[in-house]
């Protein structure tokens, strides 16, 4: 919905029944096996569907779904995709490194590996940070300056999840990121959280709704205590009980899952 929105372009959002741990909605079911070959997959959102003169387009996974609407539509608001071959190599070699930089494993992590995650993010923060600043460009925060591009687009939506290390693990990313000494990495991730059409677009699901979740998976949060030091991220204390050399207080679980709601975008061509 990101490259929606940029475009400005008016889409219809219909919300429907995706998480694991309720039936999934039967016409998402049903759409989506239309369109994926192997009828065995796992029915996955965002499915895009574009109502052309010569038939519906109905795509599914985003980060085709984003790329479609920047070649449906290239004469409509900013330019995702920019024409210089130097940009676009910046762009695909920033989301090959961004693709080991997500909230997940911190947040899925069991508690006796949460430590091992958190040095990972630390890893991950230092890579990006030096990849904003290898092929960044000049002129803004984004990884093409002022320019907003693709690289955003597709990774906006997990910088806006890390919130959920605030809720479920009590640490704040954006100023684990910051100790880390990832200054370019943290401009990024503040450009891109104020973005408009980042803010309007993201939807996660309600506090309620995740913890029935959490539940479903039998999980519960934590408030963990971390000390960035050497370069690394240290986990001292999970709910007040100090961690051992392996950053671990016990064999008890804390994962958590993903279970954002379903939804499928309708565009009307406007060439």
């Amino acid at each position: 919905m990101i490259a929606l929105a940029e475009k400005g372009l008016k889409y219809t959002l219909k919300e429907k029944a995706c998480r694991a741990d309720i039936p999934k909605d039967k016409d998402l079911t049903a759409l989506y096996r239309s369109i994926h070959p192997d009828q065995n997959a796992t029915v996955l959102v965002p499915i895009l569907q574009h109502h052309t003169k010569e038939g519906d387009v109905n795509i599914i996974e985003s980060v085709p779904c984003a790329e479609y609407i920047e070649d449906a539509f290239p004469d409509k608001g900013p330019s995702l995709r920019p024409a210089s071959p130097k940009q676009r190599n910046a762009i695909r070699m920033f989301l090959e490194i961004a693709g080991k930089w997500m909230p997940f494993g911190v947040v899925f992590s069991k508690t006796e590996d949460l430590g091992a995650r958190l040095r990972e993010f630390a890893v991950a923060s230092k890579n990006l940070n030096a990849a904003l600043e290898k092929w960044g460009e000049p002129g803004g925060d984004f990884l093409l300056g002022a320019n907003f591009s693709m690289a955003e687009v597709i990774i906006a939506p997990f910088v806006m999840r890390f919130g959920w290390w605030d809720y479920f693990r009590g640490i704040n990313a954006l100023k684990t990121i910051e100790e880390l000494g990832c200054d370019r990495l943290a401009r990024w991730v503040r450009a891109v959280q104020s973005r408009k059409s980042v803010t309007e677009t993201f939807h996660d699901m309600e506090r309620e709704t995740q913890l029935n979740y959490f539940k479903f998976r039998g999980s519960t949060p934590c408030k963990a205590t971390i000390v960035v030091k050497g370069g690394t991220i240290e986990l001292t204390h999970i709910d007040g009980r100090k961690c051992g050399a392996n950053n671990s207080v016990g064999p008890w679980v804390l994962a958590v899952a993903a279970g954002v709601a379903a939804a499928s975008a309708m565009i009307k061509a406007r060439k």
